[in-house]
């Protein structure tokens, strides 16, 4: 081989250092929409349980439609307990206006396990004609016993009216209070509570078990909803949240913003990237392909075929007597 042609071969080195392409490199066809889409999908089956909180920032969207994402997430993803640890997050006034979307048979359980300063207090919300009705469904026994603690004789209090009954009952203790409102109706659990205060109320509701915390949660609005969801702690919500459907998860990643969506694939695998690389266009992969460093250019491009080189080679005709003269054409 003449000295020119070897400095010509040496020349065609340094160009394919320098120049080679991410066609070489990568597929040589433009990816499909349902490809490009697919690399979400990919990334979501190998590691999406590594979503954190932090990385998902919810962008270009109203609140209420934050607000029904959230929601869709506590429905599908979280526990009853934690459905219920969540209720807790309400303030009183909050608490207070959930007590209203308990059920009949709910009321009736928060009643029965409320403490005996509870049930007297509720007692005292009553009216006067409710209290001597709740009085008089006493058996027969009981209201005797009553009347003979407070030195009653029980023929004045049939003769005394509705004020004078009230007063009367007003010397009961805080337990025969308590025994009282055992006897209320339906009705007068409703009234008595309408007329309870805020603190006694969210008291109430402080009763209620797991399950029925969370039946309660779950007839909240939306923005009640996500209102507590965002005084989670970040490990109550990266708990909720790892437990959400594929498609739920699919959902939080394409709201996460340009550095929560970084910030996740920084943390994919070998696997995950390559699967990723695999599915960018045309273009980004030439761009992908610039941030590789010298020795890695070199790597990839000996990987090709002989065919493939031989192309480049063939492609790539620059005329220089020396290395420094190629470099200052390239």
């Amino acid at each position: 081989m003449s000295n020119k042609s070897k400095s010509l071969l040496i020349v065609s080195c340094v160009v394919v250092i320098v120049v080679v392409g991410a066609v070489a490199i990568f597929n040589n066809r433009t990816p499909s929409g349902d490809e490009t889409t697919g690399a979400i999908g990919t990334v979501e089956k190998y590691r999406s349980e590594q979503i954190q909180p932090e990385d998902v920032v919810l962008e270009g969207e109203t609140a209420v439609e934050a607000q029904k994402a959230i929601e869709q997430w506590l429905n599908e993803a979280a526990s009853v307990d934690e459905m219920a640890n969540l209720l807790e997050r309400a303030s009183v006034q909050e608490k207070s206006a959930m007590l209203g979307r308990a059920s009949a048979e709910e009321t009736a359980g928060f009643f029965e396990r409320a403490s005996v300063q509870e049930k007297s207090n509720l007692f005292e919300r009553a009216s006067l004609q409710e209290r001597v009705n709740m009085f008089e469904r006493l058996s027969l026994q009981e209201r005797k016993n009553f009347f003979e603690r407070v030195n009653l004789k029980q023929a004045d209090y049939e003769r005394a009216a509705l004020q004078e009954k009230a007063n009367m009952l007003g010397r009961a203790n805080l337990q025969e209070k308590a025994n009282f409102l055992g006897r209320a109706n339906v009705q007068e659990r409703v009234n008595m509570l309408e007329r309870a205060s805020i603190q006694e109320r969210a008291n109430l509701l402080g009763r209620a078990n797991m399950q029925e915390k969370a039946s309660i949660l779950g007839r909240c609005s939306l923005q009640e909803k996500a209102s507590l969801f965002e005084r989670c702690s970040m490990q109550e919500k990266a708990s909720i949240l790892g437990r959400a459907s594929m498609q739920g998860k699919v959902a939080m990643l394409e709201r996460a913003s340009l550095q929560g969506r970084a910030n996740i694939l920084g943390k994919a695998n070998t696997e995950e990237t390559a699967s990723i690389l695999g599915r960018v266009n045309m273009q980004e992969k030439a761009s992908l392909f610039g941030r590789a460093n010298m020795q890695e250019r070199v790597n990839m491009f000996e990987r090709l075929s002989l065919h493939e080189r031989k192309d480049f080679f063939e492609r790539v005709n620059i005329h220089a007597e020396t290395k420094e003269e190629a470099c200052r054409i390239l």
